[in-house]
């Protein structure tokens, strides 16, 4: 019985990489190109309440990836707490659109933010796509009035 009350116990308290309770490893890239993406902010939040959206919360680690994408999010915090993984995005001249967050094997787990798996190494992907910037050139070949009026309708 003593045993099995130690074997509960570590079971419990047992913690991720390095002794840490949330240890996630990821890397941000295009998922189009499979280039890595430099700059992206990364925030682990501890929710304070139910609201989901990281609002009601308290910051405890930040990472930018790297020149490879790569970056590492740690904290010691009690397992019973709800954290996720919100971004900023890099200064970047078009922007970028939200693809989501992939699990190893390219499952989708998340768009806006990343819910974390506590006591256990998550290793993610964040995908992000750049805006393209689009120029129309139009010449009018009209040969009987160069002045016609062009619309062009996006959506």
């Amino acid at each position: 019985m003593k045993y099995l009350v130690i074997i509960m116990l570590l079971t419990i308290f047992s913690c991720a990489k390095e002794g840490k309770n949330i240890y996630i490893e990821g890397r941000v890239v295009n998922p189009v190109t499979g280039e890595p993406i430099e700059g992206v902010k990364l925030i682990l939040h501890k929710k304070t309440n139910d609201l989901g959206s990281g609002s009601s919360s308290s910051i405890k680690d930040e990472a930018y990836s790297d020149a490879n994408g790569n970056f590492t999010l740690s904290h010691n915090g009690s397992l019973t707490n709800n954290f996720i993984v919100l971004i900023e995005y890099p200064n970047h001249p078009e922007g970028f659109h939200l693809v989501g967050w992939k699990d190893e094997v390219g499952n989708s787990i998340g768009v806006y933010q990343l819910g974390v798996n506590k006591g256990e190494l998550m290793n993610v992907r964040l995908e992000l796509l750049p805006y393209a910037n689009v120029k129309f050139n139009f010449n009018n070949v009209n040969c009987f009035d160069s002045n016609d009026i062009l619309r062009v309708y996006i959506w």
